[in-house]
Order: structure tokens, then C-alpha cells, then sequence
């Protein structure tokens, strides 16, 4: 694992207990884990010439944080696989997720902010195995539904990569870059 994602994954992980403690402090706050998954569209590039592919995108995934309120703040991982004539493409994506709802119980729309880093590992045209990885920003919303300690979630997320640079590597052009998912979430609240 690089460096930088080393870094990125410790500071996104003490950033969101240091929320999540906060938002605990007045002892209204619960604590939720979510296990989901999805599916939709990667746009994916290969080849000398830049034209846009899109791709079918698989995606499980899990988020742990905490709700006050009309408030969520989660850490989350998500494992993604694509297919394609080349071969199969897998990509692993970290994030730290804020979203606010439309009501405190039952059901509410909510919508969201994402920040996180995204690899993926793939087998290029030439053979060789490739690696690209970047921070992603994007957007989450849907449907939230709760009763007592269970929680479910509906959504749609498209997410976008920071640096839209590419590496050209043996003349071939590699690009994965956004994403978009609808997804459902089973939730635990304690």
C-alpha cells in the first residue's frame, strides 16, 4: 500500500472518531454500522486514444459511524469490481461521508458529501498489470428508513477523482475516473 494512502487512511480514520466522539458528547448520538451493496456505471478509458467506456461496477462495501440528530458521519470501504474484454478490473475505495437527513425518525431523503481515495488494479492492453489510484470527491442521496435499532438505506452515489491526470504507459492511455452507483444499506444503530 502506498504511503500516501497510509497516511490518508489513519488521518480519515482519527478525523471521524474525533466526529463521532463529538457528536457523542451530548449522549444523543448512535453509533452505526452498515454493511451495503450496489451496482452502475464506471466510466473507464484504455487505449492510445482517449474515448469514453462505460462499465458495469459491482460494488460491497462497509461504513461504520455515528447519527445525532439530522446528522451522519461515516468512515466506509468499499471493494469494486468491473468486467471488460481485458480483464477483470478490481478497485478498492476509502472515504469519509456526511450526509444530513431530512427528518430525525422513520423515514427521510438525505444527501451527502463524500471525500475519500480510490485504486484500482487492472491488466493493461500490454499485458501488464496496472495500478491507478486517486483522492475522489462526490455526492450521496436517497432514502433513509429506521425503526428502533435497524436502519436501511437507498441511494445513489457518483463520485469523481481529484486529479484527472493518467499515466500513458507502452503508448496505451489508462483512465478510471467517475463512478456512479445506486446501492442498498442494512444498518445496525446501538
Amino acid at each position: 500500500m502506498q504511503s500516501y494512502l497510509k497516511v490518508f487512511i489513519k488521518k480519515a480514520v482519527v478525523l471521524t472518531l474525533l466526529a463521532v466522539a463529538s457528536l457523542d458528547a451530548k449522549g444523543s448520538a448512535k453509533s452505526i454500522i452498515a454493511i451495503e451493496y450496489g451496482s452502475g456505471q464506471i466510466s473507464q478509458t484504455y487505449g492510445s486514444v482517449s474515448t469514453g467506456d462505460n462499465r458495469d461496477v459491482t460494488m460491497a462495501g462497509v461504513r461504520i459511524g455515528a447519527r445525532e440528530n439530522i446528522k451522519r458521519l461515516y468512515l466506509s470501504y468499499r471493494k469494486h469490481t468491473i468486467e471488460n474484454e481485458l480483464k477483470e478490473t478490481t478497485g478498492n475505495s476509502f472515504s469519509i461521508e456526511y450526509d444530513a437527513l431530512g427528518a430525525e425518525n422513520g423515514a427521510a431523503i438525505f444527501a451527502g458529501l463524500i471525500l475519500g481515495y480510490s485504486n484500482y488494479e487492472f491488466l493493461g492492453a500490454d499485458g501488464n498489470a496496472r495500478s491507478e489510484g486517486t483522492v475522489i470527491y462526490g455526492l450521496n442521496i436517497g432514502l433513509a428508513f429506521e425503526m428502533d435499532f435497524i436502519g436501511f438505506d437507498i441511494g445513489y452515489r457518483y463520485t469523481m477523482p481529484m486529479d484527472t491526470e493518467n499515466d500513458d504507459i507502452a503508448a496505451q492511455h489508462y483512465k478510471i475516473s467517475d463512478t456512479a452507483t445506486t446501492y442498498f444499506s442494512l444498518s445496525y444503530l446501538y
